[in-house]
């Protein structure tokens, strides 16, 4: 029991955020047994040495897969009724970790979550991208009209592959399927868009009425920090999955001193500033994406006494709007 207690001390040290980190390494029969990222190798060889114990441990390395479908589900277990923890979008980067059933264990590369997405769902596969697609939600259609059969969905960011324009539409492959979405639609993949608080601002009132959904990250349904983590990534701006934490990241700020697309913290909950007294978040009270006023509505009054912190991720002149 003693060194049960020893063991849990010095995993603890050890793993940081298990959300972004693979370390399930339990001590049992006399010896560390589990499963963890090779990056804890040394670490735990050393542990089981100091304290002459055995040594049980098999480290995983990942492979490099893309997103198939057009959304797909992270799970909190290898099971398709467990709960969303997260979703990542149509080729999209993902490491590959171990297979359980029709389930494999991924980290989303860009933000290093873990969960378990469907086997259906990956592929190796994906045409390399030379555009990103650039609306809140929509589809590749299997010719060039909207009223021509939907063939694959699409979320903001999308990865997709060019093969050329025709007129007002441009013709697209991706894993599955072959068809047609709209040129303004698309965005080169090398082009940035310059960032400032107006840019931030835009792009997040385009999801405005896009459901709650808890886990989501897309227009097709999001939660609070899935709003904030595709808006300031469409910039380049890479913040972790949930709001606990994104308030780990940024310049801390006062309240009186917040500005438009500064991030707004409560209990379990982020919004993006507006500017003064107006936040623009999805919530679980409205069931979608609203803007809400603090000075307004006996909700947003009792969201502002509820504040935790305020943090700003732009610099310098990157607020003016």
């Amino acid at each position: 029991m003693i060194f049960q207690e020893t063991f849990d001390t010095f995993k603890q040290t050890l793993l940081a955020d298990s959300r972004t980190q693979l370390c399930e390494v339990s001590f049992g029969g006399g010896a560390l047994v589990g499963l963890a990222e090779k990056s804890f190798a040394s670490k735990l060889e050393s542990f089981a040495r100091e304290h002459r114990i055995g040594f049980k441990v098999n480290f995983l390395e990942a492979s490099t897969q893309y997103v198939s479908s057009g959304r797909a589900f992270l799970k909190k277990s290898p099971d398709a009724k467990a709960e969303v923890v997260s979703e990542a979008i149509y080729g999209e980067e993902v490491r590959v970790y171990n297979k359980q059933g029709n389930f494999c264990r991924v980290a989303t590369a860009r933000d290093s979550y873990f969960g378990w997405m469907s086997v259906a769902d990956l592929g190796h596969n994906v045409p390399p991208a030379t555009h990103h697609f650039n609306a809140p939600r929509g589809h590749v259609f299997a010719s060039p009209s909207v009223a021509s059969e939907r063939l694959f969905e699409l979320a903001y960011g999308s990865f997709l592959h060019v093969v050329k324009q025709e007129g007002e539409w441009c013709k697209v492959e991706l894993s599955r399927v072959k068809g047609y979405v709209r040129g303004s639609l698309l965005q080169a993949s090398s082009e940035q868009s310059p960032v400032n608080a107006k840019a931030v601002i835009a792009l997040a009132t385009k999801f405005l009425e896009a459901p709650y959904v808890w886990g989501g990250t897309t227009a097709w349904g999001l939660d609070c920090s899935g709003l904030v983590q595709t808006v300031y990534g469409a910039y380049r701006i890479s913040l972790p999955r949930d709001a606990d934490q994104q308030a780990e990241t940024g310049e801390v700020v006062g309240l009186e001193d917040v500005k438009a697309a500064d991030l707004i913290f409560f209990p379990g909950h982020v919004a993006l500033s507006l500017g003064g007294p107006k936040i623009i978040h999805a919530n679980a009270q409205h069931m979608r994406v609203t803007i809400d006023d603090f000075e307004k509505t006996h909700y947003a009054k009792g969201l502002k006494e509820q504040i935790t912190g305020v943090k700003r991720l732009l610099k310098g002149g990157t607020h003016e709007t």
